[in-house]
């Protein structure tokens, strides 16, 4: 049996060796999805848990959910906040500017999303991205977590990481439509501008770190 922590923040899992149950801790919005078919599913779901929890026979659909409509929008949308200098994302996305901003993200991701994946409905898509939504806006999550990589010079590791998340699934879209999308080109360009002036080098807690000598 395999096991996704599809959407949310969890603990690592805690097993209770007394009694042989496992526990853990996650955000209000996460959701499990495990591949089965597994007799855990009579004791796994429940009244309480069958909204946070599923069991499904292929999780390769799902990972890619995950990937392209959690983790890609995540990283758009936690650059676009630090570049206003944002550092909790709940705080950025409490202005109407900025949540349209994130509807914006999601957009582009869902369509690009539904012409690589047929496995969701667009109806699907959408309830999922609107609640990804209310995660991001919910979760005082730092906006500075993915900067450090580029503070000890390691600006080939958020690159290959935003083709992962995002470039992926976009380039063949742009190539069948014959247009980019935009606020997901707009962010790279906007990165590449703050790597070219060097204002990039800040820690997790957002203080600068000084780059060759310099703060």
């Amino acid at each position: 049996m395999s096991l996704a922590s599809s959407t949310g923040i969890c603990n690592e899992p805690v097993l209770h060796e007394d009694t042989g149950r496992v526990s853990d801790v996650a955000e209000e919005f996460a959701e499990w999805l495990f591949q089965g078919p597994s007799p855990l599913e009579k004791i796994l779901v429940t009244k309480s848990t069958k909204e946070y929890i599923s069991f499904v026979s292929d999780l390769t659909s799902f990972a890619r959910r995950k990937l392209w409509l959690v983790n890609g929008p995540h990283l758009l949308i936690a650059l676009r906040a630090f570049m206003q200098r944002h550092v909790f994302l709940n705080r950025f996305l409490s202005g109407k500017e900025n949540t349209r901003l994130l509807t914006a993200i999601l957009r582009e991701a869902r369509g690009a999303f539904f012409e690589v994946e047929s496995f969701f409905s667009r109806s699907e898509l959408l309830r999922y991205t609107q609640r990804i939504h209310t995660h991001f806006a919910s979760f005082p999550d730092r906006t500075v977590r993915h900067l450090p990589r580029l503070a000890q010079h390691r600006v080939h590791e958020l690159v290959a990481d935003f083709y992962k998340k995002s470039g992926a699934i976009q380039l063949p879209y742009a190539d069948k439509h014959k247009r980019v999308a935009y606020q997901t080109t707009l962010t790279l360009l906007l990165t590449s501008e703050l790597i070219a002036n060097g204002r990039y080098a800040y820690d997790d807690a957002g203080q600068a770190i000084p780059i060759d000598g310099e703060v």
